[in-house]
């Protein structure tokens, strides 16, 4: 029992001595922990962003060579088509919408009609609408502008450009761009043989 007795009192005598350690530690105020925690925080999570991206990007590359291996050769080459054919159809829609001189506006607003998302579509409406009676608001202006012009001066305004009203060969017209070639047609422009 006294042996008890002594194995309390040593215990007791040892808590009471951590104790007195632990207040004559240099205490940190709140401050500083919070700036060493804003400090590592930020850094601790960047860390685990890149830590599981690559976790991600590499069972992504695993699943996707895993996705190869057990395509047959007819299903490659299908998917090798449907690649291809998605190519030419994007670049036959750059060169129509370069030839046809479509800005990226009004791309962006059949694009977003012809999607299958019915958010899209409805701004892609609303886009188109606006573009339109723009369109139809600056036809009138100008329509104003050359009704004016032949009221005030009784003749009517002139045809487009340098080439209005001239007989050009079947050769020389194919030789003019796209734009020359409306402008010598709107013009009053004739073609000989």
């Amino acid at each position: 029992m006294q042996a008890e007795e002594q194995a309390g009192a040593v215990s007791s005598d040892q808590a009471t001595e951590e104790n007195t350690q632990a207040s004559n530690a240099p205490a940190t105020t709140d401050a500083e922990a919070d700036v060493l925690t804003r400090e590592s925080v930020s850094q601790m999570l960047e860390d685990e962003r890149k830590k599981w991206q690559s976790r991600f990007d590499k069972v992504l590359a695993e699943k996707t060579a895993e996705e190869n291996k057990t395509l047959t050769i007819e299903q490659r080459i299908q998917q090798m088509e449907q690649e291809r054919k998605s190519e030419r159809l994007d670049w036959t829609r750059k060169e129509a919408r370069a030839v046809a001189q479509i800005d990226s506006e009004l791309e962006a607003a059949v694009m977003a009609y012809a999607s299958g998302d019915a958010e899209k579509i409805a701004s892609g409406a609303t886009a188109l609408r606006a573009i339109i009676d723009g369109k139809i608001s600056d036809y009138k202006t100008k329509i104003d502008e050359l009704e004016k012009q032949v009221k005030y001066t009784g003749k009517p305004p002139a045809g487009g450009g340098d080439l209005g009203g001239r007989a050009l060969t079947l050769s020389e017209f194919d030789k003019l761009t796209a734009k020359e070639r409306a402008a010598f047609m709107s013009g009053g422009g004739t073609l000989k043989d």
